[in-house]
């Protein structure tokens, strides 16, 4: 009976501890589970964070961009000139023939013509004069310019009238040289835009006119 008891005492703790380690076992299972849960769930939780501040940084960006104005393009001139002094060679001959007449009437004695002569003097050296001044007036009244945006003309001293065309809009570059200023490099230059068939702006006896239609379609986009 002794020995009966004490073999059934034994299989009872061995039960015991077998059902000890199988609830350890088991609480340890639940332990790394939980410990896996928790890692996923920070991790979940950090990749939220990131997240949320990659979007405010973003949205900030794009917020600071839209209220930034894009900068404006400064308008440069990029060229400018008048009308070629070539183009009164003829009135520049005719001042010069005016001149030299009344400088060579000093040279002979024509006393016997008295008031006559001075009065002729006096029309030619006015006429001279006149006609130089007419021609300097006139190529101060015109004025080509061509900037990185448009194309103009100006005229005038005083009251000052101006046409000008957005380089934008020009649709044709018409350039026009001949006879012996067109060798020189000497054209009129004409731009013309959609909107009307004659041209908007023309820069009459240019020089260096092949230069400027290649200036303004190299600004055409």
């Amino acid at each position: 009976m002794i020995g009966w008891s004490r073999e059934r005492d034994n299989g009872v703790n061995k039960e015991r501890r077998e059902a000890t380690g199988a609830d350890a076992a088991i609480l340890s299972i639940f332990e790394a589970q939980n410990n896996q849960k928790q890692q996923v769930g920070d991790s979940f939780f950090s990749l939220i964070c990131s997240r949320a501040t990659f979007n405010r940084g973003c949205s900030e960006k794009e917020s600071m961009s839209m209220s930034d104005p894009a900068p404006a393009v400064t308008e440069q001139t990029l060229w400018t000139g008048r009308v070629s002094s070539v183009h009164y060679a003829g009135k520049w001959l005719l001042a010069v023939i005016l001149l030299v007449a009344v400088a060579a009437s000093f040279l002979f004695d024509w006393s016997e013509l008295g008031a006559i002569l001075w009065f002729g003097r006096a029309a030619l050296l006015l006429y001279a004069l006149v006609l130089i001044g007419w021609i300097l007036l006139d190529r101060q009244r015109r004025r080509y310019r061509v900037t990185n945006k448009r194309v103009s003309v100006d005229f005038g001293i005083i009251n000052r009238v101006s046409n000008e065309v957005r380089i934008s809009d020009i649709r044709s570059i018409n350039l026009q040289r001949t006879g012996f200023t067109g060798l020189l490099g000497i054209g009129r230059v004409e731009f013309s835009s959609a909107a009307t068939e004659d041209a908007e702006v023309i820069f009459w006896s240019t020089p260096e006119a092949e230069k400027v239609r290649d200036l303004v379609r190299s600004l055409q986009p």
